[in-house]
């Protein structure tokens, strides 16, 4: 835990909390609350730290150029001898008005007095959900209550028990919406900010948003006003030397600037720069007179305050031009395209890449770096760095305002378009040739996560843009990794929007027939069909495989592939007779144009005998899979990855043909297998843990199910987090095992959790989440609740028809288990004797993931 936290006052009274399963005991001395929590599993009860700092950022202030003109405004929110901030305040204005320096300064004050001080970011609402659950962590709050309760209620809870005073600041709250969290409105004071009551604590936001609606009528607002003439002079002559000018001069130009802090500081780093040249050209401007004069004469058209910025800018890029920085210009137009989070520029930025760009003609590794340096040192951007370190940064941040500023003038040297064309280049250099790891490897997310944001911003670019079809092109590999690794995080909404705004920007630039518009249809539709949005699904899919047939024939490998991937969709639709049919087409063509030991007809082999499976033939597919092992170990080996899943397919039809102790030693071997290639906490482990522990579930061998269960439930929240749908599976499966062991009110307890993580997470009608709701009936109905089971069966049921289609197993097992609790009921009233129903196995679970 940061320093910075051991700070915080005892809570005033002793407070416990209780975690059991099914039941537990406990005892406690004193007086307090006590919180008891049902139904997770003892060792589930911790999650990985979230590591993001809460810690003011300090060290941006300097000694030596003091904050100016915000003492009205800083004792206004910091009234009082203690120097505390009591209740909400709003610091809002214009974007380089000084909001986050006038926060810093009271951040700072409230250190020195010995106020516990916290600073988050609020550019987003994930970036903001971070920060506020770190900050829970860090004054106590457990993740079981924030499990079993709204994280911002839990937080405010702990803060409202809080004796010494604190102050939070949350920075650049662009969007209030962002302040939401889990209630309705955030002006309705239920979501992550609050009315304080009480002297301890306060809260300080800023933001450019300064309309009083937008803000509860609990904040109290104070707009940054402009730098008066004498506080602006003050500033420059914290930059300048007295030979740049007199207070007189420094007053006209701090009133020609607007009184703009960012741009007085614009101005003071650029006369700074120039008053130290020991040889200045004759037109050059070392003189804050010579600057206005400058500026009086149009440099840049005024009459708005983003042309004061402006103004500026031009003036500090004349500067980087007479010194020889010719890219100057063209690298803040190029960063100006990519989004106001941080830019990893030395992943994405490469100078032979460029250097084929007609704006960067000529540029090299030297120059680039030296250009971005030069930008930094004028403040147009900012080096970042973490935690103090002194290696090289490996991120920038260009000032929202200098970006919006600069994207919307004229580019230098070339038109916009092939700016945006160059950026989607240096994109698709990262995907095909940047060592940043696969889209679905875990170790390389943060990369892929810091990246994700530039894509989409230039993906909604090209959209709307003038762009060209070579921007286009370019970006193709992108989107389709880029989806890749939104569907592997669990990020699925994220991952439609980015294949549907491809895809209208391709079929916009390139005809509905062209090739890669073709490409990116058949993409939207796995999207799509990942979304569990069935019918869209296979409305794309259909079409564009009969595309595909037309433009690149019925015999080209192209058509067999999208082919393919249609059967699979078809199979998840439950529609194995025409999947089986159009499988063993693409297999016998396969056979005859690529072999048949090549990898693609090795895996078409593969999926036709996971259809044999589910339409029960398991002799067949037994056989398939057999076919496909001694294929594979003789191609790739005993131990790659496709023989290794080969052999956990061959395990649960050895499951499903009621040979389980046989299917049981093919799991374990299979686990030893991935643990000896990948250690014991690799995804591909805890998913053949999961497979097992169904297995050993329906052999009533619950401890040990339970045991696979959790171990595989911690090691994929400890890699994907909480809420991603991996994790919520292994609930899932875990609530499962608890209604085998009869333990129902623990079991409906925890699939209620686990449903409601999966309807925010993929949505009330996805596959996963309807599939958690048949196991949540079968609960209640092992309860005695079978009313409350037949209510729960036949909502579901109205659900699949309309989702799944009334043919879809899911939808038929859902059928007979609603007929058989009516059954049930009737034979508990008399009517009828109990016989016949129930959900079929859990063995198709398994094998499809």
């Amino acid at each position: 835990m940061d320093a910075s936290h051991n700070a915080l006052a005892p809570l005033r009274d002793i407070e416990q909390t209780t975690l059991t399963l099914g039941h537990g005991q406990s005892a406690s001395l004193g007086h307090g609350i006590q919180h008891v929590y049902y139904g997770i599993h003892p060792q589930l009860s911790t999650l990985p730290p979230v590591h993001t700092t809460i810690s003011p950022p300090l060290g941006r202030i300097s000694k030596e150029r003091p904050l100016r003109g915000r003492y009205d405004l800083i004792t206004g929110i910091q009234g009082g001898s203690e120097g505390r901030v009591a209740g909400v305040h709003v610091i809002c204005g214009l974007a380089g008005s000084g909001k986050t320096s006038v926060a810093l300064e009271i951040a700072s004050r409230s250190v020195q007095a010995g106020i516990q001080t916290w600073w988050i970011a609020g550019n987003s609402g994930s970036t903001l959900a971070m920060g506020m659950r770190t900050l829970a962590s860090s004054v106590g709050v457990t993740e079981i209550e924030l499990a079993h309760s709204d994280p911002a209620d839990a937080l405010w809870r702990r803060l409202g028990q809080l004796d010494q005073p604190w102050l939070l600041i949350i920075d650049n709250v662009d969007d209030p919406s962002v302040l939401d969290g889990g209630g309705s409105n955030f002006t309705d004071g239920t979501g992550w900010v609050r009315p304080i009551v009480g002297p301890s604590g306060g809260v300080l936001i800023t933001t450019r948003m300064a309309t009083p609606s937008a803000w509860g009528s609990w904040c109290s607002l104070h707009p940054t006003m402009m730098l008066s003439a004498d506080d602006g002079a003050r500033m420059l002559f914290d930059y300048v030397p007295s030979s740049a000018g007199s207070i007189h001069d420094a007053r006209s130009l701090s009133a020609r600037l607007g009184g703009l802090p960012l741009a007085i500081r614009l101005a003071g780093l650029y006369l700074a720069e120039t008053s130290g040249i020991p040889w200045p050209d004759p037109d050059s401007i070392a003189t804050m007179a010579e600057y206005q004069k400058a500026m009086d004469e149009g440099l840049i058209p005024d009459n708005e305050s983003r042309d004061t910025f402006a103004r500026a800018w031009s003036l500090s890029l004349q500067l980087l031009d007479n010194r020889g920085f010719r890219f100057a210009r063209q690298t803040l137009y190029l960063l100006s395209l990519f989004a106001e989070t941080l830019f990893p520029f030395r992943v994405l930025l490469d100078p032979p890449t460029l250097a084929i760009q007609l704006p960067f003609e000529g540029i090299n590794s030297a120059s680039l770096w030296r250009t971005i340096n030069a930008l930094a040192d004028l403040g147009m951007v900012d080096m970042v760095r973490f935690d103090g370190s002194r290696e090289l940064p490996e991120h920038l941040r260009i000032h929202p305002v200098v970006r919006d500023i600069t994207r919307i003038g004229d580019p230098p040297i070339a038109n916009a378009a092939s700016y945006l064309e160059a950026a989607a280049r240096l994109v698709r250099r990262v995907v095909e040739d940047a060592n940043i790891g696969e889209a679905d490897d875990v170790k390389s997310w943060k990369t892929w996560g810091d990246l994700t944001p530039h894509v989409m911003l230039l993906t909604r670019s090209v959209e709307s843009a003038d762009a060209t079809a070579g921007s286009v092109q370019e970006l193709v590999p992108a989107w389709c990794a880029f989806s890749d690794y939104l569907m592997a995080r669990g990020m699925q909404a994220d991952a439609e929007e980015l294949a549907r705004k491809s895809t209208r920007a391709t079929e916009k630039l390139l005809g509905s027939q062209d090739s890669v518009v073709l490409h990116r249809r058949f993409h939207l539709a796995i999207v799509l069909a990942g979304r569990s949005k069935y019918q869209e699904a296979e409305g794309v899919f259909a079409a564009v495989v009969r595309d595909y047939g037309r433009v690149f024939g019925t015999d080209s490998l192209r058509f067999l592939d999208a082919r393919h991937r249609y059967a699979d969709f078809l199979r998840e639709r439950g529609e194995y007779p025409k999947a089986e049919r159009i499988l063993r087409m693409v297999l016998a063509t396969e056979s005859s144009l690529r072999g048949e030991m090549h990898e693609s007809t090795l895996q078409t082999k593969f999926c036709l005998a996971k259809i044999l499976g589910d339409k029960g033939e398991f002799p067949a597919a037994l056989e398939c899979f057999r076919e496909v092992l001694d294929a594979r170990i003789e191609v790739l080996g005993p131990n790659h990855d496709h023989t290794l899943h080969t052999r956990h397919n061959f395990a649960h039809i050895l499951s499903d043909m009621g040979e389980l102790s046989e299917a049981e030693k093919l799991h374990r071997r299979i686990i030893d297998d991935y643990v000896s290639k990948y250690g014991p906490d690799s995804p591909a482990v805890f998913a053949s843990r999961h497979c097992l522990s169904h297995l050993l579930t329906s052999q009533g061998e619950l401890v040990e199910a339970m045991n696979q269960a959790t171990i595989a439930f911690e090691g994929r929240r400890k890699i994907y987090g909480e809420t991603h749908p991996s994790t919520l599976e292994m609930r899932t499966c875990i609530a499962s095992v608890l209604t085998k062991q009869e333990k129902s009110d623990a079991a409906e307890r925890e699939f209620r959790a686990v449903i409601k993580l999966l309807e925010e997470t993929l949505g009330h009608e996805h596959y996963q989440t309807l599939r958690a709701r048949h196991e949540l009936a079968h609960a209640i109905s092992n309860s005695g609740d079978s009313i409350g089971a037949q209510s729960a069966l036949s909502q579901l049921y109205a659900i699949e028809r309309r989702v799944l289609g009334p043919k879809h197993s899911e939808t038929r097992d859902t059928k007979l288990c609603l007929e058989a609790e009516k059954r049930k009921a009737s034979a508990l009233r008399g009517s009828f004797p109990l016989h016949g129903g129930g959900k079929s196995s859990g063995r198709k679970k398994g094998r499809k993931k």
